[in-house]
């Protein structure tokens, strides 16, 4: 497991100085059969919350055992303290280079090991918050200035830029090879080489630009025809069953692209829902056998349960 502790630090610390020199981290090579997510939720207020997960399919019980005697010694003090440091000297320079004031905080390391429909799978996930890290013009917020030197994904690697409700994409260079509108998130798959200034997303409020003016009248308008559309709506099982399972569909494409598991826990973060509601919906998911909920200490792990 040697090999796996190089490749997850060195993912983090050192392929993610991509964003402003490339040529830094070339020389880190994936170890063979893992592959690494890059996934960040870009918030209205131009903040980032990053998370980097190495991802290793632990196919034979050896592979297994290794993991969890390297879950059992990993030195995370040491790891964070290093990632940190480093992911801090890469705000640094981005500050410099943007002239705009950044910083990095919130940072968090840990280790599982997830079950899927296609195997196990050990998961080393890195967190950060990078305050600052789009760039906010007026109501709109744009990606892409930080990656100055351009971005390099390996062969197995995902990029996922999320971002928030309410918002939608005004323009996107390149062109991402899906773009997941009900779960707001813009996804690449390497081998990618990004020019300089790229993968650039530009975002901007959803609604009618007059809606401050308009938002009044909406509002009385919305009460008269609650007053009607309620007492129907409560009578047409069918009407409330549609509506449920749009969010149900998107709880379920969730699971889908995290290769069919994920926690509870990251099921809400990764929705949006309410914890009542994402709890409510995957009863309902549980009782028609689309999904299988297992208690893993002190969380659910929720599988797909599709044909």
């Amino acid at each position: 497991m040697a090999g796996l502790a190089v490749r997850l630090i060195f993912t983090a610390v050192l392929v993610m100085p991509l964003l402003l020199a490339p040529e830094a981290g070339q020389g880190a090579a994936p170890s063979p059969g893992s592959n690494t997510w890059f996934i960040v939720y870009v918030k209205r207020d131009g903040t980032a919350a990053w998370t980097v997960e190495q991802r290793l399919p632990l196919e034979t019980q050896e592979d297994q055992v290794g993991f969890a005697e390297y879950n059992a010694t990993f030195d995370r003090a040491a790891a964070l303290q290093a990632f940190s440091n480093e992911t801090m000297s890469i705000v640094q320079r981005a500050q410099a280079l943007t002239g705009r004031q950044m910083t990095a905080r919130n940072f968090t390391v840990s280790l599982e090991v997830i079950s899927t429909p296609t195997g196990a799978i050990g998961v080393i996930r890195y967190t950060f918050d990078w305050i600052g890290f789009a760039k906010v013009e007026g109501e709109r917020v744009v990606v892409g200035d930080v990656f100055q030197g351009g971005l390099y994904l390996y062969a197995d690697d995902t990029l996922i830029i999320m971002y928030p409700a309410g918002y939608s994409v005004a323009r996107v260079s390149p062109q991402p090879a899906e773009a997941r509108e009900e779960e707001r998130e813009l996804v690449w798959y390497g081998r990618r080489d990004f020019l300089p200034g790229e993968p650039s997303v530009e975002l901007a409020p959803v609604g009618n630009p007059y809606a401050p003016w308009l938002a009044l009248g909406i509002l009385s308008a919305a009460l008269v025809f609650s007053a009607a559309l309620l007492p129907r709506m409560r009578s047409r099982p069918a009407a409330r069953e549609r509506l449920l399972m749009s969010d149900e569909e998107r709880l379920l494409q969730v699971l889908r692209s995290a290769g069919g598991a994920l926690f509870q826990s990251e099921i809400r973060r990764r929705t949006g829902f309410s914890k009542s509601k994402t709890s409510t919906l995957l009863s309902s998911l549980e009782a028609r056998g689309r999904v299988a909920k297992t208690r893993r200490g002190r969380e659910f792990l929720v599988e797909l349960r599709e044909a």
